[in-house]
């Protein structure tokens, strides 16, 4: 936080710089996100922001689910949240980790169902013990926040881990966060740079920008400029909005 705080001061006292406004955070995902929702479920590869090592790539559905989680999908992705719950609770009913995350998101932000944090917990954690590398980085970020459980570090730590390990880009970055805050885990730069570039080796635009920031500072490897612009612009060239300041900050944009 003081890091941000400083950032943001430091962004008043340049003139001209074009930028309207500095982003809240660099860190990670602060909130669970559902990428496997009316999008395929396929590897994370691309360039997107949204990063997901699929459910489907990882724990094996149950015989005749994907056509329902097909459905629930296709729903989705027009809004009908009602008819999208009611095809995922099918699959969900028959153990299919994916629908499972994918009600537990729905239930957290109130999609086609009342919204209750508890209840989504209940969610994800059942989808999370079946190895959703993606219900498993939500879960942790519940027990981070005290979201509809109580607030505990260590044990979103542990669940962050376990995705991370399945080479989760979300779930690397956020460990990688972890480690370099110090939060639910000893304080430790090095292991925070070594998550966060498995993280931005595989695109993910979060991942760069918090490997570009230490090599910047010279936290936990050797200060590099030339190496954190390159991993700022790689993040840049996806939106985000810190990469794209620091780059400007160091004439590099």
């Amino acid at each position: 936080m003081k890091k941000i705080i400083l950032a943001m001061a430091a962004l008043l006292m340049i003139s001209g710089a074009g930028v309207s406004q500095v982003p809240v955070t660099r860190h990670k995902q602060e909130k669970t996100e559902r990428s496997a929702s009316h999008k395929k479920h396929t590897a994370y590869k691309s360039n997107s922001i949204q990063s997901s090592a699929a459910a489907s790539t990882i724990v094996t559905p149950k015989s005749g689910t994907e056509e329902m989680l097909r459905k629930g999908n296709d729903a989705y992705g027009r809004k009908e949240f009602a008819a999208a719950i009611d095809w995922y609770r099918k699959a969900a009913d028959q153990g299919n980790a994916a629908a499972q995350n994918l009600i537990g998101y729905m239930t957290e932000n109130g999609e086609g169902v009342a919204q209750d944090n508890a209840e989504a917990v209940r969610w994800y954690r059942m989808s999370a013990e079946q190895g959703d590398p993606e219900a498993r980085c939500n879960l942790g970020n519940m027990y981070e926040n005290g979201r509809g459980v109580k607030k505990d570090k260590a044990e979103a730590v542990r669940w962050y881990r376990k995705a991370a390990e399945q080479g989760y880009a979300r779930g690397e970055c956020n460990l990688g966060y972890m480690y370099e805050s110090g939060t639910g885990v000893k304080k430790d730069m090095e292991e925070a740079v070594k998550w966060y570039r498995k993280s931005a080796e595989q695109g993910y635009a979060r991942g760069q920008c918090n490997l570009a920031y230490l090599y910047e500072k010279g936290e936990g490897v050797a200060k590099d400029k030339n190496e954190a612009i390159k991993w700022f612009r790689k993040a840049a060239e996806q939106g985000d909005g810190f990469a794209q300041w620091e780059l400007k900050k160091l004439g590099a944009d």
